[in-house]
């Protein structure tokens, strides 16, 4: 028995490349005169025929949206004989690459706008305490030491992330400056055990 693979195809693509891999397939049984070239049209024609049904007329599968099709097939008396209950078939469904732009922007904006920080108070010594929310909710806290167009900033936002201490420069406002780059902040975090980063943000909240 032998086994048909079109690989990964554009649907407009498929009948012929189910075609030539059968002919590629079986081009020695030809030479050798145990099957003829109109017997291989045939049979291939008989599963695209199939195949047309069920992704165009069936499943409303557009040109542009990708299959894959796997059968098995025996050869008997110069006919070839389809294993139907051996078929497998995946399909891919084509998005548009303007629907995918939209949507990952849209995704973007909604993560970009899920983590929001807040201003709680400025300590004796002059360090600026903030809290970093998610859907309003409190998840951790950093502080900010402000030195000359620079600041040192630390904290811990729950469950695991740590952001160590590190200097930053900023020019203006320090609060405009953390609010505009929270996102860059949050991924300088890093891991760390619940018990450490809720030790820290005890820490940071009683100065």
């Amino acid at each position: 028995m032998s086994t048909l693979r079109s690989g990964a195809v554009i649907l407009g693509a498929y009948a012929s490349k189910i075609r030539k891999t059968l002919f590629a397939q079986l081009k020695d049984k030809v030479k050798a005169g145990e099957l003829s070239s109109q017997e291989i049209a045939r049979s291939a024609g008989e599963l695209n025929k199939a195949l047309y049904t069920l992704f165009v007329e069936r499943l409303k599968l557009e040109k542009g949206d990708v299959v894959r099709i796997s059968i098995d097939y025996e050869i008997d008396e110069q006919r070839i004989n389809w294993k139907w209950d051996t078929i497998k078939i995946e399909c891919f469904k084509r998005v548009p690459e303007e629907e995918i732009m939209k949507n990952l922007f849209d995704i973007l904006k909604r993560e970009e706008a899920k983590y929001t920080v807040r201003k709680l108070r400025e300590t004796k010594l002059g360090d600026l305490i903030f809290e970093i929310l998610e859907n309003e909710k409190q998840i951790g806290v950093v502080v900010v030491t402000p030195l000359d167009n620079e600041a040192i900033i630390r904290g811990a936002i729950r469950p695991t992330t740590i952001i160590q201490k590190r200097r930053v420069n900023i020019e203006g406002d320090i609060e405009e400056y953390f609010s505009n780059s929270l996102k860059e902040i949050l991924e300088s975090g890093k891991q760390a055990e619940k018990e450490e980063v809720e030790k820290i943000i005890n820490e940071i909240s009683s100065l």
